[in-house]
């Protein structure tokens, strides 16, 4: 049974794991969409998606007016997401924009995302993104393009590096997890994905654990909560952070950090 870390009448936010598809295709013998149609007595409806390999928040909506609604929100950036990240090599800023473009459907495009650095550990560097644009693979792609490839990453990733922390580190999957989200539920909803066993096995070799960084972003990236900020993004993040006020059992897990700003777009990091 999957993890549901939010669920009311409408909708449901699952702890999506790494390795499981969300919807059916070629190869694919397991799905969230399967399993959610024999936990749930109506159709369950993807309002977006995440990669195979990316662990994390998941929006499920339980009605087609819900799935309606929730892809309006993400089309007006009225939802806020962030994602983690552990890539190799460190940055000369601690915050910035990657603006490598993206080609998607054979077609390049312009993509944006925001980052701050929360951590730098041996040659790694802990990440959180925002996405501003929506594309296809886009926080993979353009970190890879900046010679900063996420550890873990079997498509755009630095292979050799991958195979020699496997043994080494005892790396064992993608190092990305769509971390923190604001939905606008009972007043506004902030969750928190639990760092997946992979995560912390490898953080743990180097002697980091969550709460050394989650303070630190709580202000990582950039603007007021509830505004589009500097940018007029997607899967986003800003500067001033809020904790859920639901309760547990209906609502929200307890606690949660995130930084907000608004989003668009459908694209999977």
């Amino acid at each position: 049974m999957l993890e549901r870390l939010y669920e009311n009448e409408n909708i449901l936010v699952i702890d999506k794991p790494a390795g499981l598809a969300v919807q059916p295709g070629a190869g694919v013998t397991s799905c969230v969409i399967g399993l959610l149609e024999a936990e749930l007595p109506a159709k369950p409806y993807l309002v977006h998606r995440l990669d195979k390999d990316t662990a994390g928040l998941l929006v499920v909506a339980k009605n087609r007016d819900a799935a309606v609604r929730y892809g309006d929100l993400i089309a007006g950036r009225k939802l806020d997401k962030t994602y983690l990240a552990v890539c190799s090599g460190s940055f000369p800023e601690k915050r910035g924009s990657l603006s490598t473009a993206v080609t998607q459907h054979g077609r390049e495009k312009s993509a944006k995302t925001d980052f701050a650095v929360l951590r730098e550990f041996s040659r790694f560097s802990l990440l959180e993104l925002a996405l501003i644009t929506g594309r296809m693979h886009q926080i993979r792609v353009q970190l890879s393009a900046e010679g900063r490839p996420i550890l873990g990453d079997d498509k755009y990733g630095d292979f050799s590096l991958n195979r020699n922390l496997a043994r080494e580190q005892g790396l064992k999957g993608l190092l990305l997890l769509a971390w923190r989200l604001w939905i606008p539920e009972d007043g506004g909803v902030v969750l928190t994905a639990p760092l997946p066993a992979h995560f912390t096995e490898f953080l743990s070799r180097f002697d980091i654990e969550e709460s050394d960084f989650v303070s630190a972003s709580a202000s990582a990236i950039g603007s007021e909560p509830g505004t589009a900020g500097a940018a007029t993004g997607t899967d986003e993040s800003g500067g001033v952070s809020g904790r859920s006020g639901s309760s547990p059992a209906s609502g929200a897990r307890k606690g949660g950090w995130i930084t907000r700003r608004r989003t668009q777009g459908k694209g999977r990091p």
